[in-house]
């Protein structure tokens, strides 16, 4: 992120909030992030997190400058991302002039609780192209596989396991694995037919939950890989099926392995294409 602000031509001064210096527990710290603000004549003072800031600390800065929150956690805790701490991690948020956050469930508990500020919804993620091949035509070295790369204990967005065992049960080739990242994550992706991707959801929100879309889901897209992933608001809201994207309802295994039949089966997965977003629109449940 700061490189790409960078790289944008936005003048960055870093300033460290590890609480191991003990500068942050300072209310010299204030004056110190205050100067350096007011010098360099900045537009924002940038905190990411900053959940290790004292909140005494935190509403001081905020009352005297302009302060932008950038938030990849949970907030409400409902099982999507680390856990939630409202407290914590929303309370700071609430005090800042805008928020940068990675999932809608964030926006809404933001909202609810009275925040009136601009709140941006982004996807975090490596942008893997940097390790695609340059010739999006060139033939899957694996074209049945099914490939998962992430923890497969993980309940947060219904069961991982259940759904991968569902899926070799029925004979398809799945490879599923963990800890492999960059370069030979993108390999993998990109020759796979079908990349699995689970969203989080809460319970009983029905096929098409409200939730935060895991960053595999944009690892494996610049790959050049052909996602499969449940439905949730983020996905439905952000792109179209059909051009390297197809979905499923939420938590159905039976529907999983009909996907998935008849992806293999017809001639989309013939052709790479990049995938297609859908254009902004302002959402009228989270305000962004």
């Amino acid at each position: 992120m700061v490189e790409g602000m960078v790289a944008a031509g936005h003048q960055w001064e870093s300033i460290s909030t590890d609480p191991k210096d003990g500068q942050i527990n300072n209310p010299r710290f204030v004056d110190q992030v205050l100067g350096r603000y007011d010098s360099g004549g900045f537009d924002t003072i940038f905190v990411g997190k900053g959940s290790s800031i004292p909140l005494g600390n935190f509403k001081a800065l905020t009352s005297k400058a302009d302060v932008t929150y950038w938030c990849p956690d949970s907030v409400s805790g409902n099982g999507c991302g680390p856990p939630g701490r409202p407290e914590d991690v929303g309370a700071r948020g609430l005090e800042c002039a805008r928020i940068i956050c990675t999932g809608s469930e964030g926006c809404r508990w933001w909202r609810a609780h009275g925040f009136k500020g601009r709140i941006a919804q982004i996807y975090q993620g490596c942008r893997h192209s940097i390790w695609r091949p340059d010739n999006l035509d060139a033939a899957r070295l694996t074209p049945k596989q099914i490939v998962f790369l992430g923890s497969g204990n993980y309940k947060g967005d219904g069961g991982r396991r259940a759904k991968l065992a569902a899926l070799t049960k029925n004979g398809f080739n799945v490879r599923s694995a963990k800890r492999i990242y960059h370069r030979d994550a993108a390999n993998l992706y990109y020759n796979s037919s079908i990349c699995l991707n689970m969203v989080c959801g809460t319970p009983n929100e029905g096929h098409t939950p409200v939730g935060i879309t895991s960053n595999r889901l944009v690892r494996l897209l610049t790959s050049g890989g052909f996602a499969l992933t449940e439905r949730n608001t983020d996905v439905a809201a952000s792109f179209e099926e059909g051009n390297q994207l197809a979905t499923y309802s939420f938590g159905d295994i039976p529907d999983l392995s009909h996907e998935t039949n008849a992806l293999l089966w017809n001639g989309v997965l013939r052709h790479r294409t990049p995938p297609r977003f859908h254009p902004f629109v302002p959402s009228r449940s989270t305000g962004c």
